[in-house]
Parts: structure tokens; sequence; C-alpha cells
């Protein structure tokens, strides 16, 4: 079976036909990445694809007529079906009945458990738990289940007002299944977590427990009062600390005994020989008896004045403090060279934070700064990693937004891949490259030019235009019936990219023009 080469360039058709076949995901994706510079190979590796699977979904491209594969040629073509052939041709379709407001709430309800269902174990699961893989599962899986599951909790799939709430569990699971996904197909970053997997998982070497003890125990309260009664043979037998519910205390050291009148008190510590009045409840545990012990009026515990009470503010400080040194405590470990507990733990948590964001962890990052500054909202590193933070995080999410834009872009879904390149300006308005997607599609919709060209004025006169920009200039010059500013524009564009025949093409037939 013949496949194109590697090093083949693939360019889109212009054959209209490539706009009514029905497409894969996989299909799409390449599509995306497809910009007239990129080889198989390269779009290949982008999307994780092997070699000959990459070469078998641009051979069916090809077939399709949806891209142009140059110095390829197949005279096999996939038949597409159209004008009165294809309604049957095309597989029945059952025509879509109104559904009763009872199924509608019912399936609202079942969405709703299922996403709060896996929303309340988010932030239990790790990457592999959360796409349902199992740990020594290759890319092709991780690829299967991350587009399963993005399909099932996409955020488009909850409308209206009355389940916001449940939008935005979606929206946070999306993102975690995105990130998960390109965590996990990256061969270094897999690496990496991993083994911070592997760190949090072991347990902590638990203390030995110390061996018994091979001296004699202490004497019991029985065996002491027969020692007395074998000392002082007059003496009358103890009773039972179980009778009266006091469990006397032991003596220290040895006592000495010694022999007194019977009008003096003994000067050893004998217990009384009365027995004490037995409590109405009785319990064999020693609380209980400490409890009765307490209850029991003395002169000495009378005296005393009573103890303070505490408030509930006072007390929720207390235990603020305590969490807080115990934090300290446990993060001063971590780099025993520092001078002290408290530049040990800030030095910990921002090692830990810079950590988190080469690995663009953006939430991880955000939470450790969050606690730095809470303790010194003054200082100067944790602000500046946290303006960082928030700049790399806005700059991810509006990466989101604009690949799901190019994604509905090309199954035709002008309306909603405006909204999402909208949504990535909103999120980062430096970012170039969402306005350049909402001039292009501008252009191709011939609305609202003026902010188009507005736009495109904007990313070019930025610190880093690109040769695709200037092309685009080029383009809305020639829609102002300015020709000389557009083969201005296109020998720029031109010079930045001087192997794209495209902008040679222009710039000749505004030449020629």
């Amino acid at each position: 079976m013949k496949l194109p080469s590697l090093d083949t360039v693939p360019i889109p058709s212009r054959n209209p036909r490539g706009s009514r076949v029905s497409l894969g995901v996989m299909e799409n994706l390449v599509l995306t990445l497809m910009d007239g510079r990129n080889s198989i190979c390269d779009i290949g590796d982008a999307c994780g694809l092997e070699t000959e699977m990459a070469q078998r979904i641009f051979k069916r491209l090809y077939q399709l007529r949806v891209v142009d594969l140059p110095g390829f040629h197949d005279t096999a073509s996939v038949p597409v079906a159209t004008g009165p052939t294809a309604a049957a041709a095309a597989p029945t379709v059952p025509q879509a009945t109104p559904s009763s407001p009872a199924n509608t709430n019912d399936r609202r309800e079942q969405l709703e458990e299922t996403v709060g269902r896996f929303y309340a174990k988010l932030d239990q699961l790790n990457f592999y738990e959360v796409l349902r893989v199992p740990v020594d599962a290759d890319r092709k899986t991780i690829r299967t289940a991350y587009f399963a599951l993005s399909k099932q909790f996409h955020p488009d799939k909850a409308f209206g007002r009355d389940i916001e709430k449940t939008r935005s569990q979606m929206t946070r699971i999306f993102h975690v299944l995105t990130r998960a996904f390109e965590t996990l197909s990256n061969a270094k970053q897999r690496q990496a977590y991993d083994a911070s997997l592997h760190r949090t998982s072991t347990p902590a070497p638990t203390p030995a427990v110390p061996a018994a003890s091979t001296a004699p125990a202490a004497p019991t309260a029985p065996a002491r009062a027969a020692a007395v009664t074998r000392a002082q043979p007059n003496a009358v037998p103890m009773t039972s600390p179980t009778a009266s519910g006091i469990v006397p205390r032991p003596p220290i050291g040895r006592p000495k005994v010694k022999p007194a009148p019977a009008s003096k008190a003994p000067a050893s510590p004998v217990p009384r020989t009365t027995p004490m009045p037995t409590p109405r409840r009785t319990s064999a545990s020693p609380h209980a008896a400490i409890r009765n012990h307490q209850s029991m009026p003395s002169p000495r515990r009378s005296s005393m004045p009573p103890m303070p009470t505490l408030d509930e503010t006072e007390i929720e400080a207390r235990r603020e403090q305590w969490k807080r040194e115990r934090l300290q405590r446990s993060l001063a470990g971590l780099q025993p060279n520092a001078r002290t507990a408290q530049t040990r733990s800030i030095e910990a948590m921002i090692a830990h934070a810079r950590i988190a964001l080469e690995r663009f962890e953006c939430d991880e990052a955000l939470r450790t700064l969050e606690t730095i500054l809470a303790a010194h909202p003054n200082h100067p590193e944790a602000q500046k990693l946290m303006a960082h933070a928030m700049s790399r995080q806005s700059k991810s999410c509006a990466a989101e937004f604009i690949k799901e834009g190019r994604l509905l872009q090309t199954r035709g879904l002008m309306g909603e891949a405006m909204r999402q390149f909208e949504k990535a300006l909103s999120v980062d308005h430096e970012n170039p490259e969402a306005r350049y997607f909402i001039a292009s599609l501008l252009l191709e919709l011939d609305q609202n030019l003026s902010r188009a060209l507005a736009l495109t004025r904007e990313i070019i006169s930025g610190t880093a235009p690109k040769a695709k920009y200037y092309a685009l200039f080029g383009d809305l010059m020639i829609k102002e019936n300015s020709l000389l500013r557009a083969a201005e524009a296109y020998q720029k564009a031109l010079q930045m990219d001087p192997r794209n025949p495209d902008y040679k093409k222009r710039l000749k037939s505004l030449q020629r023009a």
C-alpha cells in the first residue's frame, strides 16, 4: 500500500467537496496543526501519533480531497455520495422528537448527579485516576480515555441558568482532564509526575517501639498495702481501692515504717483504715475513678481560685497559631542549612512554587504563594512569583480557548469559534494569537473589517510580529483597495518566511495588477 512520504508538507485542498465530508476527532486535530510549513512527521509528533498512523490519516484526507499532498498521487479515492443519491446512501438518522419536560428533568438530574459525584472526589485523585487509566498505560490509551471523558464532561453540555453550578464544576473538571492529558502525554513531564507520586505515596518511617523493660514492674496498691501490713502487725487491713473508687497515688521511693503509739497518727503514708462511703455510680475505668475523686470535698482545692475561661474567638486564634507553627516546623526540615526555621519554611515554599511553575502547575504554585503572602504580605519574591503565576495561568487558559476555537472553526461552527477566541482575549488581554484569529475570522466572514484592521495593527506593532500577521494585514489592505500597502505587507511577510509559496503568489498577483 502506497503511503505519502513523511517529508511531505500537506496543504488545504481548494476542492469544495471536502467541506461535506464527516471527519473523525484525530483527523480534525491534524487539520488544526496544518499550516503549510509542517510536514507529516512534524504533525504526527505534535499529536503523539506513530509515523505510519500519521501517513494513513493524511492518505485518507487526500482521498477525501480535504488536503493536497504535493508529489503524492493515488488513483484510489473514497467515494462521497452527493446529490440525490446522498440521501439514499447515508445512514438513516432518526428524527428528533420533542422530549417531555419529565425526560429533560431526568437527564438534567442525572447529569448533575454524575458531575457532582466526580467533582466531590476530584481533589483526591491523581492524573491516572482522573483519566481512569492504569499507571503503565501507553499514549494511545491515555489519548482515547481523554477524548471520551472530555466529551462527557464538556461544559457546553450544561446549558441553562438553573445549572450554573454544574457548568462551573464541569469547567474545572474539563481543565483538570486537559492538564492530566498534557502531563501524561509528555514523556519528561510524566516521568517527573511519577516521581512526585512515588514520593507522596511512600509512607513515613514509624518510630520504633521500645522493647519491654526488663526491670521489675511497680508494685500495685494491694501489694503495697500487704507490705505495710507485714511491717505493722497491729495495723488494720486496708480496704479495697475499688470499693471507694479512689486509686491511691504510689509513694515516691520506699516508705520507712516507724512504730508509733496508738494515740498518735502513724508517720508512714498508711491509708486510712476507716472505709470511705461508696459512691452511687461506680465504674471500672480510671476516668470514672478520677471524676469520683475530684467530686469529693477537699479544703486545699476549694481554696484555689477558679480557672479562667476562654471565649471561642481566642480558642480559634490559638488553634490557627498552632496550625501555623506546625506548618513551619514541618517545612523547616526541608532545608537544614538555612538560618532559622521561619526562613527555611519560606525558602522551601518558594522553591516548591518555582518547581510547580516549571511544571506548568499554576494552581499549585498559586496556592503555595497565597500561603506565603498570608503570613508575609510584603514579601518581594513571593509577590513577583505571584504575578508571574497569574500571567502564566491566564496564558494557559487563553491557549485552551484558542485550541477549542480552532477545532470549532474546522467544523464550520464560526459563531462558537468566535466566542472561544473572545474568551481567550478576555482572559489574556495581551495575547496576539487571539487577536489574529479574531481578525482572520472577521475577514473570512466579511464582518466588522474596521475592528479586524485595528486588531491586526496592534499585533503588528507588538514586540514579536510574525509573517502571518503581515499577510493578514495585506489581505485587509486589499479589502480597503490599498494595493501599495498590501504589497509592502506581503514583502515583509516574505522576508520573515521566504519558503512560503503563498506569499510569493499574492505578491506576484499584486505586481501584475
